[in-house]
């Protein structure tokens, strides 16, 4: 199942950017978020920012989706390379369980539009589970969808009050 997103923001893709991979940011989205996130492991790779963090879902799964992956919450590792300078990310999602048969990947951009700017996110999730694997794309996809819409409300307000 390939997703795009899309999601204006108050600012410049420079000052959003900047504002958004920082220290103050990450700091007020863990505390407002349904999420926990530990790093294992970041720095830089040449030019470009890598992070491996494992992310904890605070929210429930839906009922068939938990019985069908064994787990009531959402665990997986996401890898990101960040490019600061081009303001782009790749993703890579990698669940807890069932790593073979799930597989989730995109990019994060963030382009100039009006005053301010565009969060463009796109990815492709693919289930490999007999006669279970779209309902659990859809349902990925469904709770992926939310997130980045809370997130994009999140941002917004955000980026308007501290830059």
């Amino acid at each position: 199942m390939r997703f795009e997103l899309r999601h204006a923001l108050p600012r410049s893709p420079e000052v959003a950017w900047a504002a958004m991979f920082g220290e103050k940011y990450e700091a007020a989205v863990s505390e407002a978020g349904s999420l926990t996130r530990v790093v294992l492991d970041e720095g830089p790779r040449g030019a470009l920012f890598f992070r491996r963090s494992r992310i904890t879902s605070a929210r429930k799964l839906p009922a068939a989706m938990a019985a069908a992956i064994g787990q009531d919450q959402l665990t997986y590792v996401l890898e990101e390379t960040r490019n600061d300078a081009g303001f782009t990310l790749d993703w890579r999602v990698i669940p807890a369980v069932m790593a073979d048969k799930v597989k989730a990947a995109g990019t994060y951009a963030l382009v100039a539009a009006g005053g301010g700017c565009e969060r463009l996110v796109r990815g492709e999730i693919v289930v490999s589970i007999p006669l279970l694997g779209g309902k659990i794309e859809k349902g990925i996809g469904d709770e992926l969808q939310a997130s980045y819409e809370r997130s994009a409300v999140f941002a917004r307000n955000w980026l308007l009050e501290n830059t």
